[in-house]
Order: structure tokens, then sequence, then C-alpha cells
């Protein structure tokens, strides 16, 4: 941790390498590596006896967390480069793969295209899809999403009180201001 402590102070020269790395004899060392080491270390023991208790398959594999809740739970990702940190996890954990979604999405979009033209019965969708083929690639991304839902529609027959009366039924709106809210 030494050298790392040396290596940052010679990458940013207004630094204190104390401030990274404090050797004290007859005791634990300090600074904010050797802080960091220890919480990451406590964190993976936890992790352990978690994972112990709870078997988890990659193919069973879900997540509830929203946009928000990763946001708070990883405040770096709000920064400029916070992309490029995600796209280097990718890359880390599924080697070879990171560009498969944007190789295959525009063959998704030509295949999607002729369901839309057929199924969707929605009227703002309806005008959307008028105009797809004038649209940049962005709008045409941004649109095929909104176009999912005019396909996709929502199923639940709405919400109850706790009397168990009828609140609201959901819309194609909905569900478009839902999704695009938790983005």
């Amino acid at each position: 941790m030494a050298e790392l402590a040396e290596e940052l102070i010679l990458l940013f020269d207004k630094e204190i390498k104390e401030t990274y790395f404090i050797k004290i004899h007859g005791k634990k060392p300090g600074g904010l590596l050797y802080s960091s080491y220890y919480n990451l270390q406590s964190k993976l023991a936890k992790d352990k006896r978690l994972k112990k208790n709870q078997v988890e398959h990659k193919e069973n594999f879900s997540f509830s967390a929203n946009l928000a809740e990763i946001l708070q739970e990883f405040p770096i990702l709000k920064q400029s480069f916070g992309y490029k940190l995600i796209e280097a996890d990718f890359a880390k954990l599924y080697p070879g793969i990171e560009n498969s979604f944007t190789e295959k999405w525009e063959h998704f979009q030509d295949k999607v295209l002729p369901i839309f033209k057929s199924n969707i019965k929605e009227q703002q969708s309806l005008v959307w899809l008028k105009t797809y083929d004038v649209q940049s690639n962005d709008a045409k991304n941004a649109l095929t999403l909104f176009l999912l839902h005019g396909l996709l529609v929502p199923t639940n027959r709405g919400k109850k009180n706790s009397q168990g009366k009828k609140l609201l039924k959901f819309t194609i709106e909905d569900s478009r201001t839902h999704n695009m809210r938790n983005w």
C-alpha cells in the first residue's frame, strides 16, 4: 500500500502520502487506502456469508433496484465518466460481448417494425409510426422504445383500494411515463 500511495502522489503532486497510507508501528495502518481495503475485505467476508445462506444461479438472477437507488449507492456513476465505469465492469464480467446489444439493436428494429405496423392500434403510437422512416437514428431508437409500449399494452386491469374498489385502469401512456421516469 505504501507503493500505491507513492504512485498517487506522483500522479497528483499536491497530495500528501500520509493521506493515503500511514504505517503505525504496533498498530493497524491508517489512511484512505488501508481504510478502503479494510472496508472491502469486511464487505467481501459479509458477502461470502450471505452467499452461503442463499444460492443464486446466474440464469435465475433478478435485479430490482431502480436507477435512483443505484446512483445513491454508487454516486461516482453520476460523474461524466460514469458510463465508462459501467462499460468496463460489463466488459470484465462478459468479455467479448460488450457490444452485443448495440450490434443486434438495428436487426431488432428491422424485425419489429413490421410487427409495429400491423399490430399497433393506439393513436399516439400510430402518429409516431407514420414519421418513423424519416427520423434520425437516435430518434428511431427512442421511437422504438416508445412504440414497444403500444405493442405490449398493459395487462393490469387496474389497482384496487383497501375496500376492494377499482381505482384506475393503466394506459399505454402510463406505461411509457413510468418507464421513462425509472430510466
